[in-house]
């Protein structure tokens, strides 16, 4: 077994129980690679030192104030839009965008037609049909990455919101 799966087994190991077979493979492993002996005894001596050290005790003033202010905030969250929320609704997507998107889709429609006519299958493609299957594929690309530029202009506007 590689070093870096060892390791893995041997913080396993001070967690949780091991099957026979995974400890006797740290076991071979340890007993015959140096690096890895050393990353178990510092292991132990880690976990040796939080076993016997204390927990420290916060004093009730501090757990108390804290508690206020969490339920303060989550309060306050409660009742008001999100920063980030109100800066989307602010910069909402240009209506000429939403121009090109809906005459792509149109475009593409219009031009499916005829070809779904004109496809069989023992017919080849005139030049006129391939000219339009070309755009048709090009419309389908720009439909799809439509999301990406819409989230792309949306962190542009929330950058700019947030400066």
């Amino acid at each position: 077994m590689r070093c870096k799966n060892i390791e893995r087994l041997i913080i396993d190991a001070s967690e949780s129980d091991l099957s026979q077979e995974e400890l006797r493979a740290i076991e071979d492993h340890v007993s015959s690679c140096a690096k890895c002996a050393h990353f178990q005894e510092e292991l132990e001596g880690v976990l040796v030192c939080l076993r016997n050290s204390s927990r420290p005790v916060l004093p009730d003033e501090l757990v108390e104030k804290t508690r206020e202010l969490c339920f303060a905030e989550m309060e306050s969250l409660r009742g008001a839009p999100q920063k980030s929320d109100r800066r989307i609704r602010n910069h909402s997507i240009p209506k000429l965008v939403w121009a090109a998107i809906a005459s792509l889709i149109l475009i593409t429609g219009f031009l499916l037609l005829p070809l779904i006519r004109d496809l069989e299958l023992e017919k080849t493609f005139s030049f006129p049909a391939v000219v339009v299957l070309f755009l048709i594929i090009q419309n389908a690309a720009m439909l799809f990455f439509t999301p990406v530029i819409l989230r792309k202009f949306r962190s542009q506007n929330h950058h700019l919101g947030s400066a």
